[in-house]
């Protein structure tokens, strides 16, 4: 009888110790003297934090695009480029990509247009389609090569960053009597005369990797000033896309 006292009473006494052990600890955590919270909290916060970080730089990498750098030209060397403007030649004509991504409207207002192109000006604002695409179109651009009118392009980038352009013109004429110049389209002609589609023609070769196109002053030694469109790429640097198409 005496030993079952003895046990149940070194049983009571254990559990005493582990709960006094249990309040000490308790407090002690509390205190954050041991296994503080705070430091818990702030590594997991840090931890996030540098995820969140790296995260943020890794889209910056992805996104960003350096500025354009007029003496970066990839494919010309004895040209002076200024007066960089990624706004559109105002010619009364406009672009959309359509669904399909393989060809593009080209909405023209001849009130505006047929005065440039002495083509005709009846007023109406008519959409033709520009097919022939061996990519798909990501964007477009009006720009402007040479002199004159007649170096009225438009350009497409694909979404592989390569570029295909079509010009508006393929020849002008001077035959008229007042001696003003007529240009002649470069689309298909219908059956009852009236302007049809236009088509690509085709890749500027060797560009590659363009992000955004500009219209821009260009000269050199051995020429008077002109206009050309330019193709900037992600580093700043770009291809001069008239020295290529007009060569």
């Amino acid at each position: 009888m005496e030993s079952k006292k003895n046990n149940s009473l070194a049983i009571v006494i254990v559990l005493l110790v582990l709960v006094i052990l249990g309040l000490v600890f308790y407090i002690l955590y509390d205190k954050g003297i041991i296994f503080s919270k705070d430091d818990s909290t702030n590594s997991t916060e840090t931890t996030n934090t540098n995820s969140d970080n790296t995260s943020s730089d890794t889209n910056n990498q992805t996104t960003e695009v350096k500025e354009l750098d007029l003496t970066k030209s990839l494919n010309t060397s004895d040209i002076t480029y200024k007066n960089s403007s990624d706004t559109e030649g105002n010619y009364g004509l406009s672009m959309k990509v359509n669904n399909d991504k393989k060809s593009v409207t080209l909405t023209i207002d001849w009130a505006i247009f047929g005065k440039v192109s002495t083509t005709g000006s009846s007023g109406e604002v008519k959409d033709y389609s520009i097919t022939g695409f061996s990519k798909n179109v990501r964007s477009t651009f009006i720009g402007d090569l040479g002199q004159s009118y007649n170096g009225i392009t438009l350009f497409f980038i694909m979404e592989d960053g390569t570029v295909e352009y079509t010009k508006m013109f393929k020849q002008y004429e001077t035959g008229n009597t007042d001696g003003s110049i007529q240009y002649v389209l470069t689309a298909s002609v219908n059956s009852d005369g009236s302007t049809g589609t236009f088509t690509s023609n085709g890749l500027v070769s060797g560009v590659k990797d363009v992000v955004k196109l500009y219209n821009v002053d260009a000269s050199s030694q051995n020429a008077s000033g002109y206009r050309t469109v330019i193709g900037a790429t992600k580093d700043g640097s770009f291809y001069d896309l008239g020295s290529v198409i007009n060569k």
